[in-house]
């Protein structure tokens, strides 16, 4: 596994996962909105890559997370059939899961993975990933300032939960 704040034009994914984040009613909210810019500029630089839009339905929302990251995509110029929806996660564990999964569902098994997340996000997100036994690369967006004190409070407490119960 290997975290990157920049875009690594050697390491040519198969696969793209976009992990959700807060949705609005008028689209992405400013960590998915930051996510979704990153992985417009990878399929930028490589156009045949797979993207697993990743998101359930949060409550009160009529659409899912991956449909907000879809829609964005494709309004952004990423070609729609290259976007594949996995809409049934609510948490960052499940994400990676389910959208493994759906990789796997296509043969893919020894593919090379790139996961687009924030960057507060990306140790744990790496993490999980040693778990779940597959070899990617995380890719950062950047937060927004005003939503990093927040932010990364809250994944210091996620990363300490996870390491004293192993959720």
């Amino acid at each position: 596994m290997r975290l990157s704040a920049k875009y690594e034009t050697d390491y040519v994914s198969n696969y793209l996962i976009v992990l959700g984040a807060t949705i609005r009613d008028d689209g992405p909210g400013k960590l998915l909105r930051n996510r979704c810019n990153t992985a417009v500029d990878y399929s930028n630089i490589n156009p045949d890559v797979v993207i697993v839009a990743s998101g359930g339905y949060i409550q009160g929302k009529q659409v899912s997370e991956a449909f907000v990251i879809k829609d964005y995509l494709v309004k952004k110029g990423v070609n729609e059939e290259n976007i594949i929806l996995e809409e049934k996660s609510l948490d960052t564990y499940n994400n990676l899961v389910n959208s493994l999964l759906i990789i796997k569902e296509k043969g893919a098994t020894d593919k090379k993975i790139t996961v687009v997340t924030s960057d507060f996000h990306s140790l744990r997100v790496g993490i999980f990933a040693k778990r779940l036994g597959f070899s990617c690369v995380v890719l950062s967006a950047k937060t927004p300032l005003c939503l990093m004190p927040f932010n990364y409070f809250r994944e210091f407490l996620a990363l300490c939960k996870h390491l004293l119960f192993k959720i």
